[in-house]
């Protein structure tokens, strides 16, 4: 007797070449949808941006390496200060240096003669009101303070005397229309100059030399050339507080 046959347990093989694996079929681009591309470069910008700006550029990539010895090729400007001493005299040569290096400016200015005429004119219809009014030596002194000219009894009774007190103040008008109107330096102000200035005013410009400007010493010298009295000692103390004042 014949043994029996297991066939019922057998699974056929199968070869490769004759599998079949079915994939989905490939889309073209241009069935995606428009806003789905711009989506994913709005996307890409973004993150490029945001890399720009959380690791920015060093500036140190701008400059080139410099290896030891060699020689630049601009000019290195130390980024830190440092003293450079030097002596007084050295100082001073250098300011000089300098100050010759610009034309001083001197500007005329008609405002303060205008101020001087208008108090002298001020004060003669005062002390004149005053002695007309028959006033004594402290009146008069009185008045001239209050345009600033302090006198002595003296002085206040010089000027009580209006012959005397008209040539006075006749003398301080000449002086100002004669010389200050020319124009006159501040005192000190010129000390320090030499050379060349530029003087403006009345509309012009022009270069003069700085020793030719008339200083306030020198106005007084010329003023006293008018001066109406000048053998006294009273006259002349007076006559130098009115052109000062």
């Amino acid at each position: 007797m014949s043994a029996p046959r297991l066939d019922s347990g057998r699974v056929p093989a199968v070869r490769p070449e004759t599998m079949r694996v079915s994939t989905p079929p490939d889309l073209p681009i241009r069935d995606f949808p428009a806003r789905v591309h711009l989506m994913r470069f709005g996307i890409a910008a973004a993150l490029a941006v945001l890399t720009f700006l959380l690791f920015p550029a060093s500036p140190a990539v701008n400059f080139p390496l410099l290896e030891v010895g060699a020689v630049a090729t601009e000019n290195v400007i130390a980024p830190f200060a440092f003293d450079v001493p030097k002596s007084s005299a050295e100082l001073e040569a250098e300011r000089n240096e300098l100050s010759r290096m610009v034309t001083p400016t001197l500007r005329y200015s008609r405002a303060p003669l205008d101020s001087s005429l208008s108090r002298i004119a001020a004060l003669r219809n005062a002390l004149t009101a005053a002695d007309t009014a028959g006033a004594s030596s402290a009146t008069v002194a009185a008045t001239a303070l209050r345009f600033g000219v302090r006198l002595t009894p003296e002085e206040a009774a010089y000027m009580l005397a209006e012959g005397q007190r008209e040539e006075m103040l006749n003398a301080v008008d000449r002086s100002y229309n004669e010389w200050v109107m020319r124009g006159v330096s501040a005192p000190g102000s010129l000390d320090s100059l030499r050379g060349p200035v530029i003087l403006q005013g009345a509309g012009e410009e022009r270069t003069v030399a700085a020793d030719s400007i008339l200083t306030f010493r020198g106005f007084i010298t010329r003023a006293r050339t008018v001066h109406p009295d000048a053998g006294s000692s009273v006259a002349d103390a007076i006559y130098l507080k009115l052109l000062s004042s």
